[in-house]
Parts: structure tokens; C-alpha cells; sequence
């Protein structure tokens, strides 16, 4: 027994110091000794240069021992440019050695990533930097679809599995250099948490980050499988939800060019549903996709307008090659506004199309006046259907195409007469305005007199095309007037309306009755006939009248001939007709045929 106690004493003693000397191995293990091998095993799977600061082992109280790397960065390749594709500050992968001593299993306890920063860059022909990552299989590997997948794996003796797998303070850059200037969008904050994570089947995760914003403002879980012969991962029956409110609206600005920033909203609320059904990605990028966005009570507060739209509802699916747009729907302006459409191959440059209703907006509780070219009130209705291709403002520009059918009911030209206007521009016919204001009935008296212009209807039938919208039929009515004609607007705010300002019978009759002349400028309906100009951008609108015709029918109608009969008496010379008094008559007619030019030429 006492020999027995001997031996039994001497291998404890010798397993506590094989374990001892274990712990100090571990310990004062210096990964960095090892580094060159370290560095070409990696090397030899990716292609990439690969560097780290220091690599360690260490143990815990129950026996998993971890190993440690800080500051990992694999290179970019050089056809993406410079830098990094992936840092690392540490990395830390903890083994189960029970696990692996009693069960044969190759049980990772944890894998712990701190701060990684991840940058996927796509160049202008398309390819994307992730593809290139791993090494091409060698020219003897066969036409096996794993050959060109390390043996690594499939050289496993035993089943792999981590039990949890953590990323903490990650970050995604993705930069499109297909885009002028390219587009750069940044996932910051990463949190992905993972357990149970096998080559055989589908374990869950959950992830929180924060996308165009500093706080967390997307949520996601669902689950995940990898397929290594295949070099994927796929995603399914995935739900989460983004917060628009913590959105960050001047990251949101720097992926727009200059010119499109405007049209960003200045705020956004409301929360965005996600379920991503499936998606499929790996080295040779994204090869499946079926995802739905919904959205519910949401809010954007948009710079030109005077109130934000509420009430925002909308449904979206997208699909590794397009975007639909089911259905859009927002109040605005004490009405609303609906929409749908798509965007088809948005990888490749995009096709997209707008169906587009409007019902019941008040004018002036939705558009800011002062950034109108006209100060307008009244109650739009109306149609719109746009087609068009591209990304870039101007190729998205020239390719613009559609039409749209605008009614406005009751509407009111603020800070402009157009009746008033036109008359002050007949210069040739002193004091026209004055002397038909003074003889008119108070009703139209105060209408005379209004600084503003009140209509019927404005009809807009228009017409889009490389960044121009015109109509054609433009027809504006009041209770004294009709103006039709052509319109036509620039993506500048600027516009103008040139057509025939045709004055009410009844008006014209009153008009003609205080100034004869004007009858000169009748129809066969004895209406007054105007050719009128009106044009303007952001408030600064100026009302036109063709001062050629208006000598033309004053001239026509005899008009000049009263005139230098006029000026012939006033100056004594008689009948200006005679021939004894030709000489003198003529240097008269030349003397009125002038100042009525002079006349004519003052807008």
C-alpha cells in the first residue's frame, strides 16, 4: 500500500507539474516567434498580405484556452486602391479542451471580434474587392466546384462548431466607385451576436448598428448558414426594423451630389419594418434577394414646403435586380398624395418609372410662395407618370420622359394683375389704364385695382422630356379673361406662358366705351385680343404684351391716320392729303409714324 500511495502521489505530483508547466507554457507563449508561419498559413488561403501587432495564448479557470491576435489587418488588393480591407483591433478564439480530449469535437467556445472595420468597395467596371479575396484554385485542382476552397476545412478530423460568436464596435464601409462623385455608405456601432454556429444547418443571430446615424438605429434577427464549398452565406426569415427618426440627415446628404441635396428631407420620423425572407451573398457578390420594407405614421419635413408630409405610408419589395415600389401614400397640404413604381437592374444603371395621383393639396399650405415663380393659391388635382434612366442628376435629367394632367380649382395669382399689367404695357395709348379704371362700374373698378389676380381654373395637360416640362395646352380662366397658350418650365424654378389673352365681351365692351381705340384690337366676337407674355422664377413673374401686333391693329384700323391728321391741325397745316402740302405732310407722318414707334418700344 505504501509503495501503492508512492506511485499514486508521484503521478499527481507529475500531472500537477505537466499542468503547471501547461499553464506557464500558455502563459509565456509568444505568438509573435511564430509569426512568419502564422502569417504564410493565412497567406495561403488568402490573397492578401496580412500583418498583426501580437499573437498570445491563455486559459481559463475551466480549462478553454484562448488564443489572442491584436491588430490584424489584411491589405486591399491593389486594382481597389490602397489601405486596408480588413482591421482587427483583437481577436480572440477560445477552444473547449474537454470537448475535444473526451468527445472528439471541435468545440470553439467563443469567438470574440472587437472593432473590426470592413471596407467592400465595387470599381466602375463592376467588380467588387471581395471577390478577389480568396486565392484561385491551382491549374491541377480538376473541375470539382470545391477544388478552389482551402482544404482546411474538409481536412478536418473532427465537427466544428462555435458556440458563440461576438462582434463588437464593427464597421462596414461600402464605397461605389460606379457613382461620379462615388457613393460611400457607412455602417458604424456593429453588435452581432451569434450561438450555435456549425457548417451543418441554420443558427440564429441578432445584430444591432447604426446605419446613416451615432446611435443603433437598426435591429435585426433572424438566421444565418454558411456554405464553404460554395464560399456563401445565406440569410433567412429575418425581421428588424430602422428608427428614420435617429438618422443622421447630414450623412444622408453626403451620398447625394451637390445639386440633388435639395430635395432631401430636413427630417424624417416614422419606423421601417424589415423582413428579409432571403439573401444569398458571397465572393461573387449578391446572387439572391427577397426582402420587404414597410412603413407606417411617418413624417419628412422637406425644405420648400410648408408643412412636412405626415401620415406616410408605404411598402416596398426589392429583389436582387429591382425595386418596386407598391404603393406610397402622405398627406399634404390638407390633401394627399399617392405613388407607385419601380426600379428595374438598379445594379446596372436603372430603369425606373412614377405613377403618381394628387387629390385636394391647397397650394398655399404646401408650397413655400417665395420659392415660387408666382405666388399661387388654390386646390391642386392631377395625374403624373414619369419614366426615366440613371443615377447621376444628369443623365437622369436628359432621360426624364412623362406626362402629367394638372387642374387647379379656384386658384389666385398673388402680387400680380395680369389684366392690369397688359394694359400698363400699351404705352402707344397715353394713360390707357388710367382712363379705363375711371370709367369702369365698381365691380370691375376693384377688380382693376386688386393686386392680385382671381381665376376660375388653371389646366396644365403637360409634357416631360430631357429635363424640360412643357404644355402645350396651357389654359388659364377668370371671370373677365381667358389666357391659353404654351408653357414651358425649367428644373430651375424658372417658367413662361406665351399665348392670347382673350378679354370677356362684356369687359371689352366697357373697355372700348372709356378708350375707342381699342376696338381696334377686337375679334370677330368683339372681344379684346391681347398676346401676352408671362414668365418669371422664384417671385420675380413679369407679364409681357407683343408690342408689334398691338401697332400692327392700331395702325391697320387707322389709327395713325387720326394721328397725323391730329398733329397736321395742331400745327396749322390743313389737310395734310393735299397735294400743295405734300412735302410738309410727309415730314408730319414721319414725325408720328416715330413717336408711335417710340411708344411702342417702351415696355
Amino acid at each position: 500500500m505504501k509503495i501503492l500511495k508512492i506511485v499514486l502521489l508521484s503521478l499527481l505530483g507529475l500531472a500537477l507539474l505537466s499542468l503547471a508547466a501547461v499553464l506557464v507554457f500558455i502563459k509565456t507563449f509568444d505568438g509573435n516567434r511564430y509569426k512568419p508561419q502564422i502569417v504564410g498559413a493565412v497567406k495561403s488561403v488568402i490573397d492578401r498580405d496580412v500583418d498583426f501587432a501580437r499573437a498570445g495564448l491563455d486559459i481559463s479557470w475551466d480549462l478553454d484556452i484562448s488564443f489572442k491576435i491584436s491588430d490584424l489587418a489584411v491589405s486591399e488588393n491593389g486594382t481597389f486602391g490602397g489601405g486596408d480591407f480588413l482591421h482587427i483591433k483583437e481577436i480572440s478564439v477560445s477552444l473547449d479542451i474537454p470537448a475535444f480530449i473526451f468527445k472528439k469535437q471541435l468545440l470553439v467556445s467563443a469567438v470574440n471580434i472587437m472593432g473590426p472595420r470592413l471596407t467592400i468597395i465595387r470599381n466602375k467596371d463592376g467588380a467588387v474587392n471581395a471577390a478577389t479575396l480568396l486565392k484561385p484554385p491551382p491549374q491541377n485542382a480538376g473541375t470539382d466546384a470545391g477544388a478552389g476552397i482551402p482544404a482546411a476545412g474538409a481536412a478536418l478530423a473532427f465537427p466544428l462548431s462555435v458556440s458563440a460568436l461576438n462582434i463588437y464596435d464593427g464597421t462596414i464601409v461600402y464605397l461605389d466607385k460606379s457613382f461620379q462623385p462615388p457613393l460611400s455608405v457607412s455602417v458604424e456601432g456593429l453588435e452581432f451576436k451569434a450561438s450555435g454556429v456549425s457548417l451543418d444547418g441554420a443558427f440564429p443571430f441578432t445584430v444591432k448598428a447604426g446605419v446613416l446615424s451615432a446611435r443603433k438605429n437598426l435591429r435585426l434577427q433572424g438566421k444565418a448558414a454558411l456554405d464553404p464549398a460554395g464560399g456563401e452565406v445565406c440569410i433567412s426569415d429575418t425581421e428588424g426594423r430602422v428608427d428614420l427618426s435617429e438618422l443622421d440627415m447630414q450623412r444622408a446628404a453626403a451620398l447625394l451630389p451637390a445639386d440633388l441635396r435639395a430635395f432631401l428631407p430636413a427630417g424624417l420620423k416614422g419606423k421601417v419594418d424589415i423582413t428579409l425572407s432571403r439573401m444569398t451573398a458571397g465572393a461573387k457578390g449578391l446572387s439572391a434577394l427577397e426582402l420587404e420594407l414597410g412603413l407606417n405614421d411617418g413624417e419628412a419635413g422637406i425644405k420648400d414646403l410648408v408643412l412636412p408630409l405626415e401620415n406616410i405610408s408605404a411598402s416596398l419589395s426589392v429583389t436582387e435586380t429591382d425595386i418596386k415600389l407598391k404603393n406610397l401614400s402622405a398627406a399634404a397640404g390638407g390633401g394627399r398624395i399617392t405613388a407607385s413604381g419601380g426600379l428595374n437592374d438598379y445594379t446596372a444603371g436603372g430603369v425606373f418609372n412614377v405613377n403618381a395621383a394628387i387629390s385636394g393639396v391647397k397650394l398655399q399650405k404646401f408650397l413655400a410662395q417665395e420659392k415660387m415663380p408666382v405666388k399661387m393659391e388654390g386646390e391642386v388635382t392631377g395625374k403624373i407618370i414619369l419614366d426615366g434612366k440613371g443615377f447621376s442628376p444628369d443623365e437622369t435629367l436628359s432621360g426624364l420622359s412623362g406626362e402629367a394632367d394638372i387642374v387647379v380649382q379656384q386658384p389666385a395669382l398673388k402680387d400680380i394683375n395680369i389684366l392690369r399689367a397688359a394694359l400698363d404695357k400699351i404705352t402707344v395709348l397715353p394713360f390707357l389704364t388710367e382712363r379705363v379704371i375711371d370709367a369702369m362700374p365698381d365691380k370691375y373698378r376693384e377688380r382693376f385695382n386688386s393686386k392680385d389676380t382671381m381665376l376660375k381654373k388653371i389646366e396644365l395637360p403637360v409634357k416631360l422630356s430631357g429635363g424640360k416640362a412643357s404644355a402645350e395646352n396651357t389654359l388659364v380662366a377668370g371671370d373677365d379673361f381667358v389666357l391659353a397658350g404654351k408653357t414651358e418650365a425649367g428644373m430651375d424654378g424658372s417658367f413662361a406662358l406665351e399665348g392670347q389673352l382673350e378679354i370677356s365681351e362684356e369687359l371689352s365692351a366697357l373697355m372700348t366705351k372709356a378708350v375707342k381705340e381699342l376696338e381696334y384690337l377686337f375679334n370677330k366676337d368683339k372681344q379684346i385680343i391681347l398676346p401676352l407674355k408671362l414668365s418669371g422664377k422664384a417671385g420675380s413673374a413679369k407679364v409681357e404684351v407683343d408690342p408689334g401686333y398691338i401697332a400692327d391693329r392700331l395702325l391697320s384700323g387707322g389709327i395713325g391716320t387720326q394721328l397725323i391728321g391730329a398733329v397736321g391741325k395742331a400745327l396749322d397745316k390743313g389737310d395734310v392729303s393735299s397735294g400743295a402740302d405734300g412735302d410738309k405732310s410727309g415730314s408730319v407722318t414721319d414725325l408720328v409714324n416715330s413717336v408711335i414707334d417710340s411708344l411702342l418700344q417702351k415696355k
